[in-house]
């Protein structure tokens, strides 16, 4: 449940828009028996909530059960790649942010900072020279 917890957290200092609220979905195995979970930040605590029970069928007999566990993997699934569809754009929009503030920075003085504001400097790319001729 703590490396849940910490997925959530790192899911929730991305910039998501206003309307999502990431949580973490995640299955508990104990032997055929597993249990799904979700965890999701309220405030400043984590809270878990059970969604549902699941387990594997050891005999034919027990497929007719087996119809709840399908859709909560199915829940499952669709869960990641809603999650995908979030989390992808946050991902990105993050990135710029770090390239902004990478480049965001007060500039040092410089040599230019106690020149004439009359004076303007203009970068050439391309510098032409007369040829002299060779002796």
């Amino acid at each position: 449940m703590r490396s849940n917890a910490c997925l959530c957290r790192n899911l929730n200092s991305l910039p998501f828009d206003k309307d999502c609220s990431p949580h973490v979905l995640y299955m508990d195995w104990i032997g055929f028996i597993g249990n799904m979970l979700s965890i999701r930040k309220h405030g400043k605590i984590y809270v878990v909530q059970e969604v549902g029970k699941m387990y594997i069928p050891r005999s034919l007999c027990d497929f007719a059960d087996f119809y709840d566990t399908l859709k909560l993997i199915y829940t499952f699934k669709r869960h990641l790649c809603n999650l995908q569809a979030h989390v992808l754009p946050a991902l990105a929009r993050k990135e710029r942010q770090e390239e902004h503030e990478k480049y965001d920075h007060e500039v040092p003085e410089s040599e230019f900072d106690t020149a004439d504001p009359e004076i303007f400097y203009t970068p050439k790319t391309s510098r032409t020279y007369a040829a002299t001729p060779a002796e």
